[in-house]
């Protein structure tokens, strides 16, 4: 693992120079970097994958809504405050036995939002738990830590 934190490091100081000196233009270029940064280790690099993924999106690829709600939700946790879209679920350690949870979803925010960007409903989302627990007496909810409200103003330029 601290082999791969290195290479994920190492990638994103590489797309940081490449979007510095202007080589980052096309909309592949910005999945690309919006990739690299969704692996990284801090909230901004998890928000940086929003702008670049938005800025893919401002160019015509429309693919590139989905790694925005990836990178907006993943920021928000990090930041201790729930999550949009439904993406992020946390198991405690990786035992078979152990319980997937869903991270807490901002009960504000529209699900026909959450259908464009990421396909899935709240409803389906929590499905997708029930399938990740299948086989094992886990409750298909969210996770019990307190997170802070992610009201509208929450995320510039989009919610």
């Amino acid at each position: 693992m601290n082999e791969i934190a290195r290479r994920d490091e190492a990638r994103c100081k590489r797309v940081g120079e490449n979007i510095g000196k202007g080589r980052i233009s096309k909309p592949q270029d910005y999945a690309a970097a919006a990739l690299v940064y969704q692996h990284g280790d801090t909230p901004d690099h998890f928000f940086q994958t929003y702008i670049w993924s938005k800025r893919g999106v401002d160019l015509g690829d429309s693919n590139q809504k989905r790694m925005m709600a990836l990178g907006i939700d993943r920021y928000l946790v990090n930041i201790g405050q729930k999550q949009l879209f439904g993406s992020q679920a946390t198991k405690p350690d990786f035992k078979p036995e152990t319980c997937w949870c869903l991270e807490q979803v901002e009960a504000s925010f529209p699900d026909e939002l959450r259908k464009e960007y990421v396909g899935k409903s709240y409803a389906e989302t929590i499905d997708r738990l029930k399938e990740l627990n299948a086989g094992k007496a886990c409750p298909a909810k969210e996770c019990p830590t307190a997170l802070k409200p992610s009201p509208e103003g929450t995320v510039p330029g989009f919610w």
